[in-house]
């Protein structure tokens, strides 16, 4: 897993940033033997911009990107599932406040 952000002040309250995370796993559950119920292997993206305002005593911020998500082929074992193991994208989005008391 690897992943990375930056933000920049602007006007000392608004702030304005870029994220990401990368993920890979190869499904298994041991490396050393294969098994008919290990998962299929997985590739993860996940990034965006956010745009955060900071006050005196509140804070807000909004954050959004897509998150991708990639999966070997399934085998014909794993076939009932190919619903859960299929690929996706997905637009994320987050808001967050913040009071400091």
């Amino acid at each position: 897993m690897a992943g990375g952000a930056v933000e920049r002040d602007w006007q000392g309250t608004c702030f304005v940033g870029l994220q990401g995370r990368f993920y890979q796993d190869d499904g298994l559950i041991d490396p050393t033997l294969r098994l008919s119920s290990d998962a299929p292997g997985l590739t993860t993206f996940g990034g965006g911009a956010s745009v955060r305002w900071q006050g005196p005593n509140h804070g807000l911020k909004l954050f959004m990107g897509p998150y991708i998500s990639t999966y070997e082929a399934v085998d014909s074992v794993l076939s009932a599932y190919t619903e859960l193991y299929r690929d996706r994208t997905w637009l994320q989005a987050h808001i967050a406040w913040s009071f400091q008391f």
